[in-house]
């Protein structure tokens, strides 16, 4: 009884702290939760939507497999090592990292990218990009759309953006729920990836 008193004490002062003393930052971990749920959506769909597309629409079969090959070597890399590499080579943690020494450059004053919280937020939701990730997922349902239906989209004089919408994305909506569930908790529990990049 005691422990369980002393738990339910412990959870109303944690809610207090949160909701009334610290309301700001409430409001501050609100608003990057929303915005890290909503760059995992947009990062884990639309682009490999998009490279599955164009990839599906070039004719040569051997550039296919070679952009497809290219394009899987990110998805090989452990997350955590792509996070490290984003956070040393990239962003670098003494203004050291690839994208200071083009600043540099350029004459431009170092960012710190990560030691800012102005900059950091954005900074880890760019960690990624060009977000080709789950492309292959995609691809694999545009190849299973059968060939008569573009045959006949091609006779209506359907063009590639609505033959896109009209055909190609109902038949990987599937496909889009399940990235988008996992992309959502992805978002929520984006932890690792802020303590990787900013401790």
């Amino acid at each position: 009884m005691f422990f369980e008193t002393m738990k339910n004490i412990a959870t109303e002062e944690n809610y207090k702290e949160l909701f009334v003393t610290n309301s700001g930052l409430f409001l501050e971990i609100a608003r990057n939760n929303v915005l890290l749920v909503a760059t995992y959506l947009f990062t884990q769909i639309v682009p490999p939507v998009f490279y599955a597309y164009l990839i599906m629409l070039l004719r040569n079969k051997n550039s296919v497999k070679v952009i497809r090959w290219f394009m899987y070597i990110p998805g090989l890399l452990p997350t955590i090592a792509a996070m490290l590499m984003w956070r040393y080579g990239i962003y670098g943690i003494n203004p050291d990292g690839a994208l200071n020494i083009i600043i540099r450059f350029f004459g431009g004053t170092p960012i710190p990218f990560l030691g800012n919280s102005k900059y950091a937020i954005w900074s880890i939701l760019f960690i990624g990009f060009p977000w080709v990730g789950g492309f292959l997922l995609f691809y694999g349902a545009l190849m299973t759309v059968p060939t008569e239906v573009y045959d006949a989209c091609e006779l209506e004089g359907c063009g590639l953006i609505r033959r896109f919408f009209v055909i190609d994305l109902p038949f990987i909506m599937g496909q889009v729920k399940y990235v988008s569930i996992g992309a959502i908790i992805a978002g929520v529990k984006s932890v690792g990836r802020i303590m990787a990049t900013t401790e």
